[in-house]
């Protein structure tokens, strides 16, 4: 896994700016990502659409995109197959997650991971962001994520 630039991309998402995901999640404006005070706020530490030797290596024109999310006591891998957004909490633990749409609706779903850390949600159109929380308390909280090219 390497870090780096791959943080960058999806930075931006993590602060749509007015008008966009966190003011339709409230109805306020703001300018920042709102994290509960008990969550860390997970940096990307690897993002597929800016590993130029994954793209370069892929016969596709869209390959297969793959984000790495990481607080210093979780991380989250989030992969998109076919219509699935498929994810591992690492270490593997016995955790919720949450999947935050950013809708007017504010759609929710939530998925309990399987015995090695795994979750399946549909994918998203537009912005979301995940929650997740283990079974002994250690949480984390993604800026605004894209699954889009």
């Amino acid at each position: 896994m390497r870090s780096g630039r791959h943080g960058e991309h999806i930075s931006t998402a993590s602060d749509p700016g007015p008008g966009t995901a966190d003011e339709q999640l409230d109805g306020t404006s703001a300018t920042t990502t709102e994290c509960p005070p008990e969550e860390n706020l997970a940096v990307v530490v690897y993002d597929s659409r800016l590993d130029r030797d994954i793209v370069s290596a892929t016969r596709s024109s869209a390959p297969a995109l793959m984000l790495v999310m990481r607080t210093p006591d979780l991380a989250v891998e989030l992969g998109c197959v076919g219509s699935s957004l498929v994810g591992q909490v690492i270490p593997p633990n016995p955790a919720c997650v949450e999947l935050l749409g950013s809708d007017r609706r504010g759609r929710v779903e939530a998925a309990t991971t399987d015995g090695a850390g795994g979750f399946v949600f549909d994918v998203v159109k537009g912005l979301f962001r995940l929650r997740a929380r283990t079974a002994d308390g250690v949480a984390l909280s993604t800026g605004w994520l894209s699954t889009a090219p």
